[in-house]
């Protein structure tokens, strides 16, 4: 992945759908896409939902970005089987009462095809497509963004690894009973993660531990601010890695660092682990919320946390 964002402007069907597999972070199947594009064609963002959902699910989501949007139109493509075309048809016509509709599309089985209404083009009848054979793809790969074969396979970054847990969870056990939090330590180890170096079990161990310090993770959130791919890899990396009860921190970091870099899907996979060791912790719950309403993350830069004493949060040398 790029150490910042992409830019793309998108012209025709083939560039949009040539796209999407990029913009989510991995090809979708039985899914309904609605692309957001803004003034002089640029890419706003992407919404995905299963393609058997009713069409209002999409309108409720929508609702909020649009409102976000001075001037927004949208691209509605469905991915399944071929008798899965009414389905996208209908939830375009519904869409179509919130928002303009620029055109409607369908891929299936290596076709593409076009439902835009009226649309005579040689897609209405289907033409032959990959995604990965596209040229904006071939750019995004260049780019250095990666698509991967299916929306289990994103997720799978934020799960658990058992066996890495299990090494992690026998570091913690060495460790003495109180981890001070150390400054130093904590930027030894983000140096060494910036260098793309893998920190070793005892170094997750004690980060984790160290991160059950409020202050440390609001330390190391405020240095979160920038979209280095460097920083989301290693907070997901130690959310693979750690145990489920000291996972809530990491995953929490990993999600803010994806959401950073406007990875919606994969942060939202990163929060709801966050949510799974930790049903009450607040910060996972806000970026799937704002995921859900189009906000992106740099309007929350210096929002979190909150300042209680006046001062910046800070790990104790």
């Amino acid at each position: 992945m790029p150490d910042s964002p992409v830019s793309f402007s998108l012209r025709t069907p083939t560039d949009v759908l040539g796209m999407i597999p990029y913009l989510l972070g991995f090809h979708p199947e039985d899914s309904l896409v609605v692309v957001l594009i803004g003034t002089d064609r640029q890419l706003l963002g992407t919404m995905r939902i299963d393609l058997a959902a009713p069409p209002s699910v999409a309108v409720e989501r929508l609702k909020p970005i649009v409102d976000r949007q001075a001037k927004v139109s949208v691209v509605v493509v469905g991915y399944g089987p071929l008798t899965a075309t009414g389905l996208t048809r209908t939830a375009a016509e519904v869409i179509a009462q919130t928002v303009p509709v620029l055109g409607v599309h369908f891929v299936s089985v290596g076709y593409r095809f076009c439902l835009t209404p009226g649309c005579k083009c040689p897609a209405a009848g289907g033409v032959l497509f990959d995604a990965r054979e596209t040229a904006v793809a071939a750019q995004s790969t260049v780019a250095g963004l990666v698509a991967l074969p299916s929306r289990n396979a994103l997720i799978a970054l934020a799960e658990p690894d058992q066996a890495a847990q299990a090494a992690v969870a026998a570091a913690i056990r060495t460790l003495p009973p109180q981890v001070a939090p150390s400054k130093a330590a904590l930027r030894d180890m983000l140096d060494q993660a910036a260098l793309d170096v893998r920190l070793s079990d005892e170094q997750v161990a004690r980060l984790v531990v160290m991160l059950r310090d409020q202050r440390v993770q609001e330390a190391v959130w405020l240095a979160a601010t920038s979209d280095r791919v460097w920083q989301r890899d290693l907070w997901l990396d130690i959310t693979r890695r750690t145990p489920d009860d000291h996972a809530a921190a990491p995953a929490f970091l990993a999600a803010w660092c994806a959401w950073l870099r406007g990875e919606d899907p994969l942060a939202h996979a990163a929060a709801r682990r966050a949510l799974a060791a930790d049903p009450d912790a607040q910060m996972p719950k806000v970026i799937i919320a704002s995921i859900q309403t189009g906000m992106p993350a740099r309007d929350l830069i210096g929002a979190w946390p909150p300042a209680t004493t006046g001062t910046t949060p800070v790990v104790p040398a």
